[in-house]
């Protein structure tokens, strides 16, 4: 398992739309060029001010990952193995559990 040499690949979650404004979220996942199993993705977590999320766990691909200002990481590995999965969540603390998808565009 082995990622383009050449390319970057990004995936963009989003939350459901929500009435309250604080709750929604956006997180920009990336696969860095020539990423294998160890090598770690990134993440970019924001909220519905367009500021980083200060803290959360974002869950998608059967896997969680540990949001702190904003940031997060998961290994590359963790993301193909679960990528059968379908829930999308970020969980924040003062703030309900939202889901969310992929979005295209």
């Amino acid at each position: 398992m082995k990622s383009p040499e050449n390319k970057t690949l990004s995936f963009l979650f989003r939350a459901i739309p929500v009435q309250h404004v604080p709750d929604f979220w956006e997180v920009r996942a990336t696969v860095h060029p020539g990423s294998v199993a160890d090598t770690p993705m990134t993440f970019a977590a924001t909220d519905g001010t367009n500021q980083p999320v200060k803290s959360g766990t974002f869950e998608f691909m059967g896997a969680r990952v540990k949001i702190v200002d904003g940031k997060g990481e998961l290994p590359f590995g963790e993301f193909v193995k679960g990528i059968h999965e379908t829930g999308v969540w970020m969980m924040r603390p003062g703030h309900p559990p939202v889901p969310g998808g992929l979005t295209f565009g």
